[in-house]
């Protein structure tokens, strides 16, 4: 794993996952469809985000203008957006755990909702990858 992922994870858990994140893991979260404040939803965003999204195989469409040198062709001769060998989206920068092509970012990266029960899903997932680890 890259340093940057490591210490992130090793000395900000809080950053890695916000409190109702955790609570979700525990069973203690209300359902989603339960009606929530502005502030909860808010508490997810990019200072706290373990970029867990970027994990996911992303299908480019026609009209995403992508540098070819964070694609690849996946099994079925489809373009995807190149994962490292760490899993993580070869664009994503390391460090900050920011996209270095944010403005050039696929059509389904910018469809992906931050805070949505998708963006909660991979979270929870990439969690219990992590205590199992």
């Amino acid at each position: 794993m890259a340093q940057g992922l490591t210490s992130i994870h090793a000395t900000e858990p809080d950053r890695v996952l916000p409190p109702f994140i955790r609570e979700a893991a525990r069973g203690t979260m209300l359902a989603m469809d339960t009606p929530t404040d502005h502030d909860t939803v808010a508490a997810i965003g990019c200072a706290n985000c373990a970029a867990c999204c970027c994990r996911l195989e992303v299908l480019l469409m026609g009209d995403d203008d992508i540098p070819h040198r964070f694609t690849a062709e996946d099994a079925w001769g489809g373009t995807v957006m190149r994962r490292l060998d760490d899993g993580w989206c070869a664009a994503l920068d390391r460090n900050t755990l920011l996209c270095t092509i944010y403005e050039r970012r696929p059509g389904i990266c910018r469809d992906f909702a931050m805070g949505g029960s998708a963006c909660i899903d991979e979270r929870l997932e990439y969690a219990d990858h992590r205590a199992r680890s």
